[in-house]
């Protein structure tokens, strides 16, 4: 069987090929042909910027179908993550978090991210992991992700509304 890659189409012709298979996937087999490196990237850059806009429910039609056509890349299981939070959906979110951690481990945005599906679920957990993730950002010279870890950890260290003594 040989490989067929697409000519890198225009964004609305990205959009139209997307629907169309989106409403006829069944198993990832069954998405078309593979798409060239250039439209997924430019699918993920159209997901990203839905992201950006707080449009979640759109950009979760963008990342399932990047997920079906790259199932283990951890930015489409990143995105697919951030999508479900979005849209309400943490323990989702929480799962596609860890496929990015486990895909690209050395990536502590991943971490965070999975930390902040956590706290929307009131996981316990998120603060243990926040504190992981805020030493292994310090380490990888990740400061945007370490500050925001120490931010996330300062508020929910901080009593409840209304517990005070």
């Amino acid at each position: 069987m040989t490989e067929t890659t697409l000519p890198t189409p225009d964004i609305a012709d990205l959009k139209s090929y997307m629907q169309s298979n989106l409403e006829s996937i069944s198993s990832p087999a069954q998405t078309g042909p593979p798409l060239s490196d250039g439209a997924i990237e430019q699918l993920y850059s159209l997901g990203y910027r839905l992201l950006v806009a707080e449009q979640p429910e759109q950009a979760l039609s963008v990342f399932a179908f990047l997920f079906a056509q790259r199932p283990t890349d951890p930015r489409v299981l990143s995105g697919f993550g951030h999508c479900m939070l979005g849209t309400g959906s943490s323990a989702q979110a929480a799962v596609m978090h860890s496929l990015a951690m486990t895909a690209e481990p050395n990536n502590p945005g991943h971490a965070l991210a999975l930390a902040e599906a956590l706290i929307a679920m009131r996981s316990p957990a998120a603060a243990t992991l926040l504190e992981a993730v805020r030493h292994a950002a310090v380490a990888a010279n990740r400061v945007a992700v370490a500050d925001r870890a120490r931010a996330l950890l300062t508020i929910l260290r901080q009593p409840a509304a209304g517990t005070q003594g």
